[in-house]
Order: structure tokens, then C-alpha cells, then sequence
């Protein structure tokens, strides 16, 4: 069995949701892969919500919508969690990103050689984090050590195999994404950590470092 992976998305709809179907879009997609967009629907008018699910489905085959009114904003946490709910999940791999964070080109390749190695071990990978509020201002990538660590290592950093996926925590904390991912991880067997720069949290061009090659491995 190849792995096939399946990317979650809580959005309110900023433009930069754009962006980061494009990402996926330019991926070498398998039957299996999909992208799952959960909107917000809380506060929002029926024609702005109409317009958005058409947005993704807009992408074609692989590409769906739903929305959920939870209440209360808060970072499209129940929107995913509504999500994996009701809809059919059909990627051997979930990965979760933010509407204004993008995948590298080539990364489905090159994890799914991974991937297919144990189908149930989750893949650990590195992100380019968004610039810093401190003077140089400038970007990292994180995490600079094959650890587990909060505001180091984003939810955006692995591709956990759905028999360990577990709904996020609706605690209204920053760090749900994290809680989720050490959620899943401690289900699953040891994980397999590359040195590889998978995703880029809100791009802008230009201003992107170096992110090397093709993945490696980092720690197993």
C-alpha cells in the first residue's frame, strides 16, 4: 500500500487560505490524497460561507469543504475537530496547516518515500517559522534539534497516521495544535525525524531562507 496523505485546514477565509490550496494543488497527488477545509461558520453570512467552500471544491478532485458554527472563534479548532467527525478521511497520513502557511513543492514525494516504510510510523519534519517580533526580525527554522518542544514544533510538523489521530483538545490554549500532535504521538510507535523544511508559515516573497535539499534522516 502507498501512503496517501490527507491535509486539515481550519479557516476563517483569509485570502491566504488561496496560497495554501495552490501549495497542495502543485503537489504529485495520489488517488486517496485529499485537503479538507473546515470554515468557521460562527458570525459569518451564508454567501461569504457559499463562496468559500466553492473556493476549495473549485480545486477539484481531492479538495472538499464543510463548515461548523461552534459558538466562538477560536483558531478553527472545533472546525477540525468537526471535520474528522463527518467526513471521510481517506489519507494513510493526516498533516494539519493553517490557512496562511504553504507546502514546499516536492514535499508529498519526498515524504511519502518515508512514509512507506512503516505506514504507522508518524514522520517528524521542520517548518520556516514566520518572522520574529525582535530585532533581526528575521526568520527560523525550527526545530533546530530533533526534540519535542512548544513554539518550537507547530502541529504543521508531522504527518501522523490517522489510526493514532485524536481530536484537538478545545482548551483555548496556542499550543492545541502541539497537544495534538503529542497526542497522537503517544499512541504510535517512536517517530522517524527528517531534516527537511516541509511547510512555510505565511510566505512572502522574497523573504525565505535557504531551505535545502532533499529530506534526510535526523533522528529514529
Amino acid at each position: 500500500m502507498r501512503p496517501t496523505f490527507t491535509v486539515l485546514i481550519g479557516s476563517i477565509g483569509r485570502p491566504s487560505l488561496r496560497q495554501s490550496l495552490d501549495s497542495i494543488a502543485r503537489q504529485q497527488r495520489l488517488p486517496g490524497d485529499q485537503c479538507l477545509v473546515a470554515f468557521d461558520a460562527f458570525e459569518q453570512t451564508p454567501s461569504d460561507l457559499a463562496g468559500r467552500v466553492a473556493l476549495v471544491e473549485s480545486y477539484g478532485e481531492g479538495f472538499a469543504a464543510c463548515v461548523y458554527d461552534a459558538g466562538y472563534h477560536w483558531l478553527g479548532v472545533e472546525q477540525i475537530n468537526y471535520a474528522l467527525r463527518t467526513l471521510p478521511i481517506t489519507g494513510s497520513h493526516v498533516f494539519t496547516i493553517g490557512d496562511d502557511d504553504v507546502f514546499r513543492p516536492g514535499v508529498f514525494e519526498e515524504l511519502r518515500t518515508f512514509a512507506a516504510c512503516d505506514l504507522l510510523r508518524p514522520l517528524l519534519f521542520r517548518f520556516c517559522a514566520p518572522h520574529a517580533r525582535t530585532p533581526p526580525f528575521q526568520r527560523a527554522i525550527l526545530p533546530e534539534t530533533p526534540v519535542l518542544e512548544p513554539g518550537k514544533t507547530s502541529g504543521c510538523c508531522i504527518a501522523l497516521p490517522r489510526a493514532f489521530v485524536r481530536p484537538m483538545t478545545t482548551e483555548r490554549i496556542i499550543t492545541h495544535d502541539f497537544e495534538w500532535m503529542r497526542a497522537g504521538l503517544a499512541l504510535a510507535p517512536a517517530p522517524l525525524w527528517l531534516d527537511y523544511v516541509a511547510v512555510v508559515a505565511r510566505p512572502h516573497a522574497g523573504d525565505v531562507p535557504d531551505l535545502g535539499g532533499h529530506a534526510r534522516v535526523w533522528a529514529a
